[in-house]
């Protein structure tokens, strides 16, 4: 399976998103505000479900939007191996307007499956397209939305990975 990772610093939702091979989509974690000025994303926390994710599965990538998370990631990939922990930036939509198009190509044609998480229902109906050059990409209705769509990012990301190591890819590209 891989890890999708869409973190943020403070006031956003932080994501953890499980991929398998066959399709399969889940949230491992997932970290809101509930509504509190100040608030922090629990960084601890966030660790601690990316270590127990390790632990439990056999994780072939976690694939991680670095902005706010160097430090983590560093970590991680210390503690993993640096070929298991991979920077996904989610800004360049030369990369991620191809990953949205294979996840909502999966979804029209019954390839993907999810665990009923509501968080991330919610999370992939309130992304909003956004047309670019490079093909479509989410992004949220507004700028300071409270509407996050972190988890929907994170899916992205973990069913994109997941899919090249399905194809029988064991190194990675990025």
């Amino acid at each position: 399976m891989v890890l999708g990772f869409d973190g943020s610093f403070s006031g956003d939702s932080t994501a953890l998103v499980g991929a398998t091979l066959a399709g399969e989509v889940f949230v491992v974690g997932l970290w809101e505000n509930p509504g509190h000025r100040g608030w922090r994303v629990p960084r601890g926390e966030v660790s601690a479900a990316v270590r127990a994710a390790f632990k439990r599965w056999r994780v072939l990538e976690l694939a991680a939007d670095p902005p706010y998370w160097q430090r983590e990631l560093e970590e991680w990939a210390q503690e993993y191996g640096r070929a298991r922990v991979l920077e996904y930036h989610t800004n360049q939509a030369q990369r991620m307007a191809p990953a949205t198009t294979a996840f909502y190509a999966a979804v029209l044609e019954g390839r993907i499956r999810h665990d009923g998480s509501a968080a991330l229902a919610r999370h992939l109906a309130n992304a909003t397209v956004k047309p670019t050059a490079q093909g479509d990409v989410i992004q949220k209705a507004a700028t300071h939305s409270p509407a996050k769509i972190d988890a929907a990012v994170a899916a992205i990301v973990a069913l994109e990975r997941a899919r090249f190591y399905a194809k029988g890819n064991r190194v990675a590209i990025y």
